[in-house]
């Protein structure tokens, strides 16, 4: 694949809004389970399903689900350059979702479906509006005008 192939090409970083959002969520719920009146043994069952959720989103969100790249090719799939240097391509789902916040992508690929989250602070100001710009062009022919209006 050449280069020129590509239209756009993005390297996320860690969002520290989700890390933040993550983190304070589930120290809150904790918390929460600290204060009740519930005997030991059902707070720490409690305390192991939200300590196992923590661990689960961290795995799931924060690394962005092992993609170092994304590529989106001038024929409107997309190249997904994983973590471990392997490489998935896929086409985007008209399920996805873009906002002024985020852009959760959901691409359909041979080996199945993908799921992607990207918010804002994950790229630089300049590539997350690329990637909006873009994701409205070549979105599917009937969510054009939902994508435009940021639904």
């Amino acid at each position: 694949m050449t280069t020129s192939a590509v239209s756009l090409r993005l390297e996320p970083v860690s969002s520290t809004t989700l890390t933040t959002t993550l983190a304070l969520a589930h120290g809150l719920a904790a918390a929460a389970i600290v204060c009740t009146p519930w005997p030991y043994w059902a707070q720490s069952i409690c305390l192991l399903a939200i300590l196992t959720g923590a661990v689960l989103g961290a795995r799931t969100f924060l690394r962005e689900n092992g993609v170092k790249a994304l590529c989106m090719l001038k024929d409107a799939s997309w190249r997904l350059t994983l973590r471990d240097g392997s490489e998935w391509r896929g086409t985007l789902n008209g399920d996805s979702l873009v906002n002024p916040w985020l852009c959760l992508l959901i691409l359909d690929g041979a080996a199945g479906r993908r799921r992607v989250l990207i918010l804002r602070d994950s790229l630089d100001r300049n590539s997350f509006r690329r990637l909006r710009v873009g994701l409205r062009v070549h979105s599917a022919p009937g969510r054009a005008a939902a994508l435009a209006k940021g639904r």
